[in-house]
């Protein structure tokens, strides 16, 4: 087959452009009356670089460069899922095949607007609008957060994508712009973008040289929350009458240029434009809706799912701590007492136990040996500690009848008043 001419691709798109960060999107490209064995590659605009690709679209420039995931279009299609910030922009594809490569053309732009649902930056539009009549003041600034550095304010303009200002804007820190007297020419989409690649949501702006514009959002409306929409006209009175309409239906008429929203949900996104029969008709500009959580379902089953873990975690190791409790001798309080004469000194002994730990004010050395070994003899055990509890604080467990236990509580109470009289002195 011979070439005489370049054969020509067509690039289809989504019908919406734009989109919501975690969106799926698929652009397909085409070859003109063929369909086999092609090669297809995908580009995406970028700033201007010499070593950069650059086309004529529709008399305007646009430097392009080669997408770094481009094999996922080898088959004629490239997906984004999910959509992220960073795939804002404008795309072109062409195929090639044959050995020398032979190049189609390039096909049309197909811009993709992403608006991320928490940006690491804000582009800041005043006033607050998305369209703006001409010869009005305009000021637009980059205020990013995070760790990111080097905000710059980017734009897709109709004739090419800038990385500084538009012409005849005053470049201030920040990095912000601004413009006394603005024009068409300086309509465009506007974001921030970082040195990393973290970019902010687009922005919309249109400059209209008509009489009538429309006051809408220029950020995200949170689902739930009211949107009110203000039909403007350049001359007193500023707000008219005027119909409303969304994806070109109309929604409906309000003799105060005024529509309100109390509670807006997805459905509601779309392109808003209004109209004046005597005074014309407004730009349409897109209106994103943002859900309020997008997983509060999910994150509610964690949270119920913690509470309840934690509960029985809990209420096992309560379990555990009272039946340690109830083994322990005495139930750790009871205090049991022996008396024992000792061999070498003649005198009478006390040995308190508090629960198995010996009382630190008993004797020590031999005393203390001999004491523990008439405990040892007594054949007092872990196992009847409870037996002890049960019984009189003075009982001793080898005890084998009331008799012998009175006569040790007489011993015992003795010492302790012989004890307690010589204290005193």
């Amino acid at each position: 087959m011979t070439y005489h001419e370049k054969t020509k691709t067509v690039l289809r798109g989504p019908p919406q452009t734009w989109l919501t960060e975690g969106d799926s999107v698929t652009l397909s490209c085409e070859v003109k009356g063929s369909t086999t064995g092609w090669r297809f590659h995908w580009y995406k605009t970028a700033s201007y670089r010499p070593e950069l690709t650059y086309i004529i679209h529709e008399n305007r420039g646009y430097s392009i460069e080669l997408v770094s995931d481009s094999i996922r279009g080898a088959g004629g299609s490239y997906t984004l899922s999910p959509a992220a910030l960073r795939h804002t922009g404008v795309y072109v594809c062409r195929a090639e095949r044959g050995e020398p490569a032979y190049h189609t053309e390039f096909s049309q732009l197909q811009p993709l607007w992403v608006t991320g649902l928490s940006p690491q930056a804000s582009l800041v539009v005043h006033p607050k609008e998305n369209q703006h009549f001409t010869h009005e003041s305009l000021s637009l600034s980059c205020e990013g957060s995070g760790n990111s550095t080097g905000w710059t304010l980017r734009w897709l303009s109709n004739r090419m994508l800038r990385e500084m200002c538009p012409t005849d804007w005053r470049s201030e820190t920040g990095f912000s712009c601004s413009i006394s007297s603005a024009s068409p020419s300086d309509s465009g989409v506007y974001w921030c973008q970082s040195e990393c690649g973290e970019q902010s949501n687009p922005v919309n702006i249109t400059v209209h040289n008509g009489d009538v514009i429309l006051e809408s959002p220029v950020h995200p409306v949170t689902e739930g929350d009211p949107l009110t929409l203000r039909c403007r006209y350049r001359y007193q009175p500023s707000n008219i009458s005027a119909d409303f309409y969304k994806d070109g239906t109309l929604l409906q008429t309000s003799t105060t240029g005024e529509m309100t929203i109390p509670a807006v949900s997805k459905s509601h996104e779309g392109l808003y434009k209004c109209r004046n029969p005597e005074r014309g008709e407004s730009p349409e500009s897109w209106v994103t809706v943002k859900v309020s959580a997008p997983h509060s379902g999910l994150f509610l089953l964690v949270i119920v799912g913690l509470v309840v873990g934690l509960v029985i975690i809990f209420g096992f190791i309560i379990i555990l701590l009272l039946i340690h409790r109830f083994k322990k001798p005495n139930g750790m309080g009871t205090q049991t007492t022996q008396s024992s004469v000792s061999p070498s000194s003649g005198q009478k002994q006390e040995s308190t136990i508090h629960g198995s730990t010996q009382d630190q004010s008993q004797p020590t050395g031999s005393d203390g040996a001999q004491s523990e070994g008439i405990l040892l003899q007594a054949g007092i055990t872990d196992d009847v500690y409870e037996t002890i509890s049960t019984q009189h604080p003075l009982q001793h467990a080898s005890a084998s009848n009331e008799e012998e236990c009175n006569d040790m509580r007489l011993k015992t109470m003795e010492y302790k008043y012989e004890w307690n009289s010589s204290d005193r002195f």
